[in-house]
């Protein structure tokens, strides 16, 4: 299968950068004033637009979400007093999560009515900006230094400051402000005037009525540092279309001397039209200037390469693309959902609402799935094929797990190297007792009640029966599960799968034979499979799939939506542990859901948990907290493989609770282990003293087993422990306690089990948890917003995906 990579946006951005630095000098263009940059079509410093924020108002670097290149020309001259008649001007901006940095340079020439410059002498200027997002991009700040240089200056060369900043309280009010030409010192050209470097001040307001990018309007006042007022301009955008929109500025500029007097005054008008095709984008336009009785005017024209994609009259998305699914798909890492099995999930809805994808290639090696994992991709294969999409798998391996989600898919493909290891489902119990008792080493479990069967590993030498039951429930529903999916997905009668499987369906040609799957190829030749399936236009390639970043269209922080992964072993603390061993540190997570119950950007919180239990305290603190959050906003509960034992008692936290049909949870009840290490101690030759004082000062040493008034108790504190956990659950679940006490003792039961019994209250996976959500905290299906992960990103994944292009905030 030959990929096709789409041709990353951040090489072409800094191509174009680069090349724009090697334009030759005497390539004439816009007008421009020693302390402002080339006019844009952009709706002043307090809406500043892309990498071209740079030249109106630092602070406005930080709104990209995707590297950007911008290069402008004037093709006709402009001259006005104090004007150049013409130059040049390229801007690059790269994000770097709240930072951003920003270049640019400029070529500026003037002509023969200039009273400041020589005919045919040229100014050219070289910028360097950074700017910083704070407050949920509420307020930015911005700086860049200016190198101004050229045969127009008697020594060469001049630099100054500019310093800039935003303050955007809501989604339709932005405040600017710029400080230009600040330490800039006073020059002399080669003809002997005097030019005004001088500090000037603009002063910016703009509204957007609707709330988002469909009208801007903007108005902005300079004046030179403790003088009088210098200009006034006035600015609108109206987008007419997606991608599509017009652009008006006018300004009315008085020209100073440095002691204040005026030389005149110019007006100006600048119209245009910004096209945004996805990744690329171009704006023309015109601008006519009235100065002393002359009017002159000329053409602007401004390209576009980013990796984000602002408003687009066209898709950006390749009809025939392939996602790759490999390794383990992880249920905690990765801010914004890079790496995270929800980033899967949400790149696949994202796709199915995208009108321009027609075929979706999902390609798997080595991956390894949950049983609620599966359950979620085939619901998203699903939404896919509704939507009018032609899905297909292809896999090195397909084990039995795969072809339960390749089954959803339209077609099957398998290289010819591969297999077809869907053998069945099963469970091993490990019994250590006998083991540890030969090295010296014995375990005390005091549990709630038999089926509360964790410990029995470390306890008993053979599985009891009640382990055996439950495994044998679990394995035989999972079977069926599997069976129904493969017989629904294929075509095939439930027990004649289960026969082709036994007659060992393996080698990849078999399971073609047995209609498990539909062709054999290499990767190369797949391509080819796809077109004789007429799924692959002649000459079309596939495309790999990378998140297009959409550029917000409001200001302001968007509404969030935080999904909150809570995967592995629940601790007290903040958790951490064994290199590669995910664990739920209590405090970390507590800390976090009362910072998102304090952020008023975050208007919902999804727990996402992953979890078998851990300390019950600690449980117990996180339930605590997600009740505080849910209070001020809503927290929905997705149920992902396991949320059983602690697990569970924390998702009774949540004012809704979904799982998926394959989710392990349930396992109400309790236990304690205490290991006894003295065996193994006296076979080793080590000597153990112990000195203490109290009623039970040693009864977590590890050097023996538990006395029987010990184990008397413990009993009684996990009995006081266990009545919590029933009282927590018979609360939030309304179920009266006798109810509650056939459901509870360690019961495991599956997602769909769960819902019978009112321990949940819907089957679902992430994706409808985040629905959920998003009505209950009253976000419009339409309205802009973000779905972020928690645990976040390292700094160097941030500069990795903002210099790629990939792992963006979920736009909805």
């Amino acid at each position: 299968m030959n990929e096709t990579p789409r041709p990353l946006a951040t090489c072409g951005a800094a191509v174009l950068f680069v090349a724009a630095l090697l334009v030759p000098a005497d390539l004439t263009a816009q007008p421009f004033r020693l302390d402002r940059s080339v006019p844009v079509l952009s709706p002043g410093v307090a809406a500043p637009d892309g990498a071209e924020s740079l030249a109106v108002n630092p602070a406005g670097i930080t709104e990209a979400v995707g590297v950007e290149a911008r290069l402008g020309w004037s093709l006709s001259g402009d001259s006005a007093i104090g004007s150049p008649s013409g130059g040049w001007g390229a801007f690059l901006s790269i994000p770097f999560g709240p930072l951003a940095l920003a270049g640019s340079r400029e070529q500026l020439s003037y002509d023969e009515q200039d009273v400041f410059a020589s005919e045919g002498s040229s100014i050219s200027r070289t910028s360097l900006g950074l700017g910083l997002s704070l407050a949920d991009q509420r307020l930015a700040v911005g700086a860049a230094m200016r190198w101004h240089g050229g045969d127009t200056l008697m020594d060469g060369g001049s630099a100054s400051w500019d310093l800039g900043a935003l303050l955007r309280p809501n989604r339709w009010l932005s405040l600017g402000w710029l400080s230009s030409a600040v330490g800039g010192n006073s020059e002399r050209t080669r003809s002997g005037f005097g030019l005004d470097q001088g500090a000037r001040h603009t002063a910016g307001i703009a509204l957007r009525p609707m709330g988002d990018d469909l009208v801007t309007t903007g108005l902005d006042i300079t004046w030179p540092h403790g003088r009088p007022l210098e200009s006034v301009t006035a600015t609108v955008a109206w987008q007419a279309l997606d991608g599509l929109a017009l652009v008006g500025v006018w300004q009315h500029r008085r020209q100073l001397t440095p002691g204040g007097r005026e030389l005149g005054r110019e007006e100006r008008l600048m119209f245009g039209l910004r096209v945004g095709l996805g990744r690329a984008g171009a704006s023309f336009g015109g601008h006519h200037t009235t100065a002393d009785g002359s009017a002159k005017g000329g053409t602007l024209v401004d390209l576009r390469l980013s990796s984000d994609a602002p408003s687009s009259l066209i898709g950006d998305s390749d009809p025939a693309i392939v996602i790759h699914l490999d390794g383990a798909l992880t249920e905690n890492s990765g801010a914004d959902g890079a790496g995270h099995f929800g980033s899967v999930l949400l790149d696949l809805d994202d796709i199915a609402r995208d009108p321009g994808s027609d075929l979706v290639v999902l390609r798997a090696r080595g991956l390894q799935l949950t049983w609620a994992q599966v359950d979620e991709l085939r619901a998203a294969i699903a939404g896919l094929r509704a939507a009018g999409k032609r899905v297909v798998w292809y896999a090195d391996t397909i084990g039995t797990r795969g072809l339960a989600v390749a089954a959803a898919c339209e077609r099957i493909g398998v290289s010819a190297a591969g297999a077809v290891t869907a053998r069945g489902v099963g469970a091993d119990f490990i019994g250590l007792a006998e083991t540890l008792t030969r090295v010296g080493v014995s375990f005390d479990a005091i549990r709630y009640s038999d089926h509360k069967t964790a410990p029995e590993g470390l306890t008993r030498q053979r599985i009891s029966d009640v382990q055996r039951a439950t495994l044998e429930h679990l394995v035989r529903r999972r079977w069926q599960a599997f069976l129904a999916a493969v017989a629904t997905g294929r075509g095939i009668k439930p027990t004649d799968v289960e026969a082709r499987l036994t007659a060992g369906s393996v080698f990849p040609e078999d399971a073609v034979a047995a209609g498990l799957i539909d062709s054999v190829d290499s990767p190369r030749s797949f391509e080819e499979r796809l077109r004789e399936w007429q799924l692959l236009e002649a000459g079309e390639r596939l495309a790999r799939w990378q998140p297009v970043r959409r550029r917000p269209r409001g200001w302001g922080a968007l509404p969030r939506i935080t999904v909150v992964s809570m995967a592995g072993n629940i601790v007290d603390g903040s958790g951490g542990g064994l290199p590669g061993m995910q664990t739920v540190g209590a405090a970390s997570v507590v800390t976090k859901l009362d910072a998102l119950r304090r952020d008023s950007a975050v208007r919902a919180v999804v727990a996402r948990i992953d979890s078998g239990g851990g300390s019950a305290s600690a449980s117990d603190a996180i339930y605590d907290s997600m009740l505080r959050t849910d209070e001020d906003k809503p927290v929905i509960v997705s149920m992902a493989g396991a949320a059983a034992s602690g697990g569970y008692w924390l998702a009774t936290g949540g004012r809704s609770i979904l799982a998926d049909p394959g989710t392990v949870t349930g396992s109400i009840g309790i236990f304690a282990l205490h290991p006894g290490f003295g065996g193994l101690w006296q076979r080793l030759g080590v000597g153990i003293d112990h000195v203490g004082i109290g009623p039970w000062h040693d009864i977590e040493t590890l050097h023996r087993a538990w006395t029987p008034a010990e184990r008397a108790l413990m009993q009684r504190t996990l009995g006081r422990y266990y009545d919590l956990f029933l009282r927590r659950v018979s609360l939030r679940r309304d179920l009266p306690r006798e109810r509650l006490l056939t459901l509870a003792g360690g019961r495991i039961w599956l997602g769909d089990e769960a819902l019978k019994h009112g321990l949940v209250d819907r089957l679902g996976g992430l994706l409808d948890a985040i629905e959920v959500a998003r009505r209950a905290a009253g976000v419009a299906r339409d309205e802009e917003h973000i779905v972020d992960f928690w645990p976040k990103r390292s700094f160097g994944d941030v500069v990795r995906s903002s210099l790629l292009g990939g792992g963006a905030p979920a736009a909805g």
